[in-house]
């Protein structure tokens, strides 16, 4: 079961936050070509170095003995879910396939993730292998700063941070010390880190 700390804060500065409960039914199906970006991506983030004790099994049948790829393992990450009242039904529930596939084959000790509009009004802590089922609650306007800050007033730093959200909203000042990927359903840049088109079928 998911640790869940509830932080609404009725009383941050605009943009206004409703603090509302989002309700999803059911989960999509994320088959979309982009996905293989946002892996390959992901994987980058992670730590590796060859060996040629693990020989690449790619070269093999080749008569070529190279050295592979062995990677770290996966410490803790954090997935910020845009909740605003921008993101529809149906985004959210694309944003929960998501989380589910970009974990999939990675199986990272420990998973923040946060529900935010223009507040962090919540996070769920997933531990290794545990389904990842999203409860997303906001619905007012969009800020990706606090996302950060929850982070860094906690001393966290995550392996990876992936934001799910459409981009559009107010964002930080600077680019955090750790690899943050955007997932967006919108057309919008980032001012920082690599932007992976969602595209919802």
């Amino acid at each position: 079961m998911a640790v869940q700390a509830d932080l609404s804060d009725p009383t941050s500065a605009a943009p206004l936050s409703t603090g509302l409960d989002r309700t999803m039914e059911g989960v999509a199906d994320a088959a979309i070509n982009w996905r293989e970006l946002l892996r390959r991506l992901w994987s980058e983030t992670i730590a590796a170095d060859y060996s040629w004790m693990r020989p690449n099994r790619r070269h093999l049948w080749t008569g070529l003995y190279l050295p592979g790829i062995v990677r770290d393992s996966v410490g803790e990450v954090a997935i910020a879910v845009d909740c605003s009242g921008s993101i529809s039904a149906h985004q959210l529930r694309l944003f929960e396939a998501e989380a589910r596939s970009i974990l999939e084959g990675q199986r990272p000790e420990r998973v923040y993730v946060l529900y935010f509009d223009a507040v962090v009004h919540k996070v769920e802590t997933y531990e290794a292998g545990q389904r990842i089922a999203l409860n997303p609650i906001g619905g007012g306007g969009t800020a990706f700063a606090p996302c950060f800050e929850w982070l860094d007033e906690r001393g966290l730093r995550p392996q990876t941070m992936v934001l799910l959200t459409d981009l559009y909203g107010s964002f930080p000042p600077s680019a955090p010390s750790y690899p943050v990927l955007w997932a967006s359903t919108g057309g919008r840049q980032a001012p920082f880190s690599e932007v992976i088109p969602m595209q919802a079928a």
